[in-house]
C-alpha cells in the first residue's frame, strides 16, 4: 500500500507529522495525529519536587546512600504503643506458653509438647505477620523515594552528581596514616577509597541479600578511584603565596584567590563581579588586615581594638586614645631639664636642610612656633606632649600635598619630631624603655593615619594605599630606606599585597543575578536547582563560615597545597561514589 507523510498543526502551534495511506481523509489524519499527541504526552517525564529531591540527593551523598532507607524508616516508624500492642489470642498463647515452660524441659508429656509447639506457632505467626506488614510499608515508602530520586537524577544528571558529591564532602571522617612516597600515598588513598566505596555499595544495595555483592564491587571500584585521586593530589601541590598562612594564623580570613594568587586570584576577581559573596569576602579580608595592623601597633602599649570589629575610623580613634593615654601615664614623671641641649639640637636640624628660599622662610616660621613651647626653665611632660601633637598635625598637613617645597618642609619637621623624642628619652633614662615603646608605636601609627586620611568613605585602606603612606613617611635621603626595603612597616605593606589593591564592589551585580534567577523562577513557575546552585555555592563558599573553614585548612596546611592532597585522599571515596552513580 502506498503511503505519504501528512502534516497537522496542533492548537499550540506544533506541527505533527503523520504517516498514512495515500488518499486518507482529513478526519482520519487528524484522529491519528491526536493519538500520537496523546502518546507523547503520556511519555513525558513525571513531575517531581526538585527542591526536595535535591535535598535528598545531598543527604544520599552524606549518608553513603542510606538516606532513602533512613527516611523510609522514620516515615513508617511505629509508636511504642503500636509496637507492643498484640491480639488477645497472642496474649493468651504467650501467657500459657510461659506457664508450660516453667515446668522445665524434662518430664513433659506428648500432649504438653504438642501444645507448646501450637502456642509457639501462634506467637511466631503473629510476630511475623506484624513484621511483614511493617516491612511492606517500609519498602513501599523506600521504593517510592528511590523512584523519585532516580527520576530527579535522570532529569538533572549533572546537578544530582554535584549534590551527591557535595553531600559526601560534608561527611566527617578520620584521615589516613601518613605516607612519604607517592606510591605510599596512592596505596593509602586506595584503602580509603575502598572503604568509602564499600559503604556506598552497602547503602545503595536494592535489598539485604544484595549488600554483600554490592559492597565488594563498589569497594573495588572505590579503591581504584581513591588511588587515582590520591596520586593526583600528591602531584598537584602548588604553594600558597608568601604570607598567606601568616594571615590565617593571625585570624585574617583570606579568600582562595588571595591565598594562591596567580590565575586563581585573577579568576576570583573577575567572577566576583557577578557571583555573590566573593567581593564581600575580599573586602572583609582587607578590613580585618587594617584592624590587625592597628592592633599590632598598640598591643605593646596594652591596647586592643577587637571589640570595635572592622570599623576603621573607630579603630583609628581607639589607637589614638591608647597612644594618648600611654603618654599621659608617663607625663608626670618626665620633662626636659637641659633646655639648651634641645634648642641646639633643633637648630642643627634646621641648618642641615637644603631648601629653596621660600621653603626656608616657611620652615623658620614653623620652628619659631615650636620654640614657643619651650618657655620657662624646665619643660614639663605636658609641654612635650603638646609639642608632639602640634608637630604631628603640621607634618601631616605638609606631607599631604604634591608641592615639592611643602614635602621638604614636612620632612624637616619629621626630623624635628624625632630629635625632640630622642632628647626626651636621653634626658629621662628611667623611663627610656617606656618612651621608646610609645615613640615607636607613634611613628608606626602616623603611617596608618596617613593612609586613612586619603580615604573618601573611610571603609578601609588597601595595601597599595598603605604602601604609599609608608613611602611618604620615609625621610631617608632619596628614599633609600624604601629602596632597600627597610622603611618602617614596609614589610607589612609588601606582605599585604596578596590581598589585592582595590576595595571591590560589595556584590550588587551578584545580588541582581540571584534576584533575576528568583524572578525567572516566579515567572515560569519553578526554579531549577542547577541554576540556584551556582550563586548559592558561591555565597556559601565565601560566607564567614565558609571562609573560616578554608582558613582553618590553611593553618593546618603547612604553607602548601599538601593539605589539599590530604583532603582529596580523605574524600576520594566520595568521588568514587559520585562516579558510581553513572552506572544507574
Amino acid at each position: 500500500m502506498e503511503t505519504k507523510i501528512y502534516q497537522i498543526k496542533s492548537p499550540d502551534g506544533t506541527i505533527i507529522k503523520v504517516k498514512g495511506p495515500v488518499g486518507a481523509s482529513q478526519e482520519e489524519v487528524i484522529k491519528q495525529a491526536q493519538a500520537l499527541s496523546g502518546n507523547k504526552q503520556q511519555s513525558q517525564a513525571p513531575e517531581i519536587n526538585n527542591l526536595a529531591e535535591g535535598a535528598r540527593t545531598f543527604a544520599k551523598g552524606a549518608t553513603f546512600g542510606f538516606a532513602d532507607e533512613i527516611e523510609a524508616k522514620i516515615r513508617t516508624g511505629q509508636s511504642v504503643k503500636d509496637q507492643v500492642s498484640t491480639t488477645t489470642s497472642y496474649k493468651d498463647a504467650y501467657n500459657e506458653l510461659k506457664d508450660l515452660q516453667k515446668s522445665g524441659f524434662t518430664g513433659r508429656t506428648p500432649e504438653q509438647k504438642a501444645r507448646i509447639k501450637e502456642l509457639t506457632d501462634i506467637v511466631t505467626n503473629e510476630r511475623n505477620a506484624k513484621s511483614s506488614v511493617q516491612d511492606a510499608k517500609y519498602k513501599g515508602v523506600r521504593d517510592d523515594l528511590r523512584a523519585s530520586n532516580a527520576e530527579f537524577a535522570k532529569q538533572n544528571p549533572k546537578t544530582a552528581m554535584a549534590l551527591e558529591l557535595a553531600g559526601g564532602i560534608t561527611t566527617p571522617v578520620l584521615g589516613a596514616a601518613k605516607a612519604a612516597t607517592i606510591g605510599g600515598k596512592i596505596a593509602r588513598g586506595s584503602l580509603q577509597g575502598a572503604g568509602f566505596g564499600a559503604a556506598y555499595g552497602a547503602g545503595n544495595a536494592d535489598e539485604m541479600e544484595d549488600v554483600g555483592r554490592d559492597t565488594l564491587l563498589q569497594g573495588l571500584i572505590g579503591g581504584v578511584t581513591g588511588g587515582v585521586f590520591s596520586g593526583t593530589g600528591a602531584l598537584i601541590a602548588p604553594k600558597l603565596q608568601k604570607g598567606a598562612k601568616a594571615f590565617a594564623d593571625k585570624g585574617i580570613p583570606i579568600t582562595p584567590g588571595q591565598a594562591f594568587g596567580g590565575v586563581t586570584d585573577t579568576i576570583e576577581q573577575r567572577v566576583g563581579s557577578v557571583m555573590p559573596g566573593i567581593n564581600s569576602a575580599r573586602t572583609r579580608s582587607i578590613k580585618s588586615w587594617n584592624k590587625s595592623l592597628i592592633d599590632d601597633i598598640i598591643k605593646p602599649l596594652g591596647g586592643k581594638v577587637d571589640d570595635l570589629g572592622d570599623d576603621l575610623l573607630g579603630n583609628v580613634k581607639k589607637g589614638q586614645e591608647v597612644l594618648s593615654k600611654a603618654y599621659d601615664d608617663v607625663l608626670p614623671f618626665i620633662g626636659i631639664k637641659d633646655k639648651s641641649g634641645l634648642t641646639k639640637a633643633l637648630n642643627n636640624v634646621q641648618k642641615d636642610q637644603v631648601l629653596s628660599d621660600a621653603a626656608e622662610k616657611t620652615l623658620a616660621k614653623e620652628m619659631s612656633k615650636i620654640q614657643g613651647f619651650l618657655s620657662g626653665k624646665n619643660i614639663s611632660g605636658k609641654s612635650v606632649k603638646n609639642m608632639q601633637t602640634h608637630l604631628g598635625k603640621t607634618i601631616q598637613k605638609y606631607q599631604g600635598t604634591t608641592n615639592a617645597d611643602d614635602k621638604a618642609i614636612g620632612n624637616a619637621l619629621s626630623e624635628t619630631l624625632d630629635t625632640l623624642m630622642t632628647q626626651v628619652q636621653n634626658q629621662n633614662p628611667k623611663y627610656a624603655d617606656k618612651l621608646k615603646a610609645i615613640n615607636s608605636a607613634y611613628a608606626k601609627f602616623i603611617r596608618v593615619e596617613n593612609a586613612t586620611s586619603k580615604l573618601n568613605d573611610g571603609q578601609a585602606f588597601t595595601p597599595k594605599q598603605f604602601g604609599s603612606a609608608v613611602r611618604q613617611s620615609d625621610r631617608s635621603a632619596r628614599k633609600r630606606a624604601v629602596a632597600a626595603g627597610d622603611a618602617l612597616l614596609q614589610g607589612e605593606s609588601q606582605q599585604a599585597q596578596i590581598l589585592g589593591n582595590s576595595i571591590p564592589d560589595s556584590g550588587t551585580a551578584g545580588n541582581l543575578l540571584v534576584n533575576g534567577l528568583l524572578g525567572a523562577g516566579a515567572v515560569y513557575g519553578s526554579i531549577n536547582p542547577a541554576i540556584l546552585a551556582i550563586p548559592g555555592i558561591s555565597y556559601l563558599a565565601y560566607s564567614k563560615p565558609g571562609m573560616a573553614a578554608f582558613n582553618k585548612w590553611i593553618k593546618t596546611g603547612n604553607g602548601n597545597m599538601g593539605a589539599l592532597r590530604k583532603i582529596i585522599e580523605k574524600y576520594s571515596g566520595t568521588a568514587a561514589s559520585g562516579l558510581l552513580t553513572l552506572q544507574d
